[in-house]
Parts: C-alpha cells; sequence; structure tokens
C-alpha cells in the first residue's frame, strides 16, 4: 500500500456538515476515504475527455420477446462492439453489448 500524505482542507460550516451528512448516507467510515474516492471519480471523468483516452460500456437490453424484437445494430457499430451476448431467461430476453 502506498503511504498516505496528510494535508488540510478548509471549507464552509454549512459545505461541512453536508459533506458529513452524504459520507453518512453513502456508510464511509471517516472523511479521508470519501475525499480519496472523490478524487479518484474525478480522475477517471477527466480522463475520458481527452481524445486519447479510452472508455469500455456495455448496453444491456431486457425485453419481451414475444411483443418486440429488437433490431440488430451490430453492422453499424462494427468499428466498436467487442462482444455481444443473448440469453433467452423464459418470457423475457437479455441482450448485452460490451464496447470500446
Amino acid at each position: 500500500m502506498e503511504q498516505l500524505v496528510r494535508f488540510s482542507v478548509s471549507m464552509e460550516d454549512d459545505l461541512l456538515h453536508q459533506f458529513d451528512h452524504l459520507i453518512e448516507q453513502k456508510g464511509y467510515t471517516n472523511r479521508s476515504e470519501a475525499v480519496r474516492d472523490i478524487v479518484r471519480d474525478t480522475l477517471v471523468e477527466e480522463s475520458v475527455k481527452t481524445p486519447d483516452g479510452i472508455v469500455y460500456g456495455a448496453l444491456v437490453f431486457l425485453y419481451d420477446h414475444h411483443k418486440r424484437e429488437l433490431e440488430n445494430h451490430s453492422p453499424i457499430f462494427n468499428m466498436i462492439i467487442m462482444r455481444t451476448s443473448y440469453r433467452h431467461l423464459m418470457s423475457t430476453s437479455i441482450t448485452i453489448i460490451a464496447w470500446r
């Protein structure tokens, strides 16, 4: 584990109370954990904004296949789709499209 570095943060009293309430709701045991998660999340969000940032995702469709057929959009996205998966679950179907 990397060495932790202490630093100080100043904020308005009302903002700190709101932050403490959020920490409690999310189940953090202390402010440091929450601040680390916020910093990590922000760094990830900023990294995908760069032109060379790579983003992975999944589109999940859950539908009643007796009522509606989904069009196959794979040819449209053939440059970015990595894998598709289809499962029949009783009267419901699930389609998962993993993309990059």
